[in-house]
């Protein structure tokens, strides 16, 4: 549990730092946001939770997926509606993503890893699997 509430934390600074903190007048904004597997990919099909943000700034706008032979970059991008003042909740978006081709052996990347220690990244990297949101 601890884990959970740090890793919260550190996503919810790593949010607001992209999107909220913003000056006067700020334009919306497009990012690249952090996600999580809900479970193991299964032939061409991938199901993740993507990590939107705050309700009040922040909309899902859509997955960017490219493949090759070697790997599968998919991006999570959350459109930043340029507000001052933001509320601190995090939304979660469940998204399925189908590949041309199944994962098999290829790398996945794309998924922004969270540092959950300073300086250390998560060796799973993309593939680590969280149980996410309900289907």
């Amino acid at each position: 549990m601890p884990r959970l509430v740090l890793l919260g934390a550190v996503f919810l600074v790593g949010v607001m730092g992209v999107g909220c903190s913003s000056s006067s007048g700020s334009s919306p904004s497009i990012s690249a946001v952090h996600w999580v597997l809900d479970e193991p990919p299964a032939g061409s099909q991938l199901r993740i939770t993507g990590y939107i943000g705050s309700s009040s700034c922040n909309s899902f706008d859509r997955v960017d997926v490219e493949e090759s032979d070697s790997a599968v970059d998919v991006q999570v991008l959350v459109r930043f509606n340029g507000a001052e003042a933001c509320t601190a909740d995090m939304r979660m978006q469940a998204i399925t993503v189908e590949l041309k081709n199944p994962l098999a052996t290829r790398e996945l990347t794309g998924c922004q890893p969270i540092e959950t220690t300073p300086g250390v990244v998560d060796p799973e990297g993309c593939l680590r699997i969280e149980p996410g949101m309900p289907r």
